[in-house]
């Protein structure tokens, strides 16, 4: 039966899994962030045979990180806090990036672990995301509890979300994937839906040249 009340969807984005992805499908592709979350509700209300009226954007939320040892990251961090806030409806949390304890590991039955590079002797300790996944997750399951949409929108590629999609969809909600091609089969397969990114991205390109101010040290 066709949907007969308002739909409502938010849109939830891992910054780095799209941005890396991206970057792989086009490494010229500049994004325009506000042109981003129409783009991606469009295509989602297309998905659903919606028309425009039962249908309502009501937010986005970004969730990355950043190296606070890197000044281009720290460039990063302040255009999403002062800028990319500023796109309709946009949340945004970056948060740092954790040093690892450890180096990695051989192949070796004593799996030792390799702290410096055996050529140059330079640090092999590097910095990982924490918590990106998990505040991603607490927005969509916080989100729902507070019955703030009917539709989430997710650009990732990340399996990790599986079981945060499976107990949603469990209690009604509908789930769309945002993806490229050939990425995420996993996580796709347990969403209502999906957008082929590939085929919507020029409706939220940057059309001039150069990046925002706040990354031109980048």
């Amino acid at each position: 039966m066709a949907e007969t009340h308002l739909v409502r969807a938010i849109i939830f984005v891992d910054f780095w899994n799209y941005t890396l992805n991206m970057q792989n499908f086009n490494p010229q592709f500049k994004t325009d962030w506000f042109a981003f979350p129409w783009a991606i509700a469009a295509a989602a209300r297309e998905c659903l045979h919606l028309p425009e009226e039962l249908f309502r954007y009501e937010g986005m939320y970004v969730v990355g990180s950043y190296d606070q040892l890197s000044k281009s990251e720290i460039n990063l961090r302040n255009w999403a806090q002062n800028t990319l806030t500023k796109v309709p409806g946009a949340f945004v949390d970056f948060k740092s990036r954790q040093k690892t304890q450890s180096g990695p590991r051989c192949i070796g039955p004593d799996h030792h672990e390799i702290a410096n590079c055996p050529i140059c002797s330079s640090s092999m300790l590097g910095t990982r995301e924490k918590g990106v996944d998990t505040q991603i997750v607490t927005q969509m399951l916080r989100c729902a509890w507070e019955g703030l949409y009917d539709v989430g929108i997710l650009v990732s590629e990340d399996r990790d979300f599986v079981p945060a999609v499976d107990h949603l969809i469990s209690k009604g909600y509908k789930f769309i994937h945002a993806r490229f091609p050939s990425k995420g089969f996993e996580l796709r397969k347990h969403c209502w839906g999906e957008i082929d990114i590939s085929k919507i991205c020029e409706k939220f390109q940057r059309t001039y040249k150069g990046p925002p101010p706040e990354l031109a040290a980048q």
